[in-house]
């Protein structure tokens, strides 16, 4: 699992947990977006319709999600807490 791997890696190296890794990161980003320096999604938001997304969530199967894309306890995510 490289997703889950790469920032453990990450934040051992800069001797932080990962939390403090993501939280910074987190910061960053929304840092950018204050000050422009990151792309809006505007553009891009407004070439895709309704009917687009609609078309594309008709193909996912419509069944529980794994136990393993539940949110975590306590964060209103997991049904089952």
């Amino acid at each position: 699992m490289m997703f889950i791997s790469a920032p453990a890696e990450m934040a051992q190296v800069d001797h932080v947990s990962v939390d403090r890794l993501v939280a910074a990161l987190v910061n960053e980003g929304v840092s950018g977006i204050a000050r422009g320096s990151v792309p809006s999604m505007q553009p891009k938001a407004e070439r895709g319709s309704r009917e687009n997304l609609k078309r594309v969530l008709s193909k996912v199967r419509d069944v529980p999600a794994d136990v393993r894309d539940r949110g975590a306890p306590g964060f209103g995510g997991n049904p089952d807490t």
